[in-house]
């Protein structure tokens, strides 16, 4: 098995320029292969996610895999509006730990 550690961004913009407030979340998981870039993970309560970067965290003894970004949506139809807020506690409701929400 090999101890991993998942780290991603959500944004509260349509990308991060135009965005004032990101969040970093973590999961910590023991996978059964080494991560490598492109492989998609799925937890099965969210959307299958792509592995950006994968990278040997010596000091850790794991590796450290950077998730794609996330953004919020907004449907044409104005049926579902997915803000910032709602994204990152929908992340934390699924299992991400939110490390910190940082002001740009």
């Amino acid at each position: 098995m090999f101890k991993t550690i998942f780290c991603k961004l959500i944004w509260d913009g349509e990308n991060p320029k135009s965005s004032k407030y990101f969040a970093i979340l973590q999961r910590e998981e023991d996978l059964p292969f080494a991560p490598t870039p492109g492989v998609e993970i799925f937890w099965g309560d969210e959307m299958p996610q792509a592995l950006v970067r994968v990278r040997w965290e010596v000091s850790k003894n794991s590796f450290v895999c950077h998730m794609e970004d996330e953004f919020p949506y907004e449907n044409e139809e104005d049926i579902y509006d997915y803000d910032f807020d709602w994204l990152v506690t929908r992340a934390v409701d699924v299992g991400w730990t939110l490390i910190s929400k940082q002001k740009m």
